[in-house]
């Protein structure tokens, strides 16, 4: 039962990451646009860390999720 409430804290907390990175991408983005600061590299920069910092944040839940499914096939005896 514990095991099970710290997957659902791990998904949930990544899930406020993902969600807190995505706000500041797309505030930046519409700071590019709205105020034309295409030049700046420094907000050209933080939007690509942001992209970065997504993806990576998916993928690990992914790979934690597909772990904890192995292990449970594994628990089960289906390998």
């Amino acid at each position: 039962m514990m095991r099970v409430k710290r997957d659902i804290l791990f998904v949930m907390v990544m899930a406020i990451i993902v969600a807190n990175l995505a706000f500041l991408l797309i505030t930046t983005l519409l700071g590019i646009v709205n105020a034309g600061f295409w030049a700046d590299l420094r907000r050209w920069g933080l939007v690509f860390a942001d992209s970065v910092a997504i993806y990576g944040a998916l993928w690990l839940i992914r790979s934690y999720r597909r772990g904890r499914r192995a292990n449970k096939m594994q628990e089960k005896g289906k390998w």
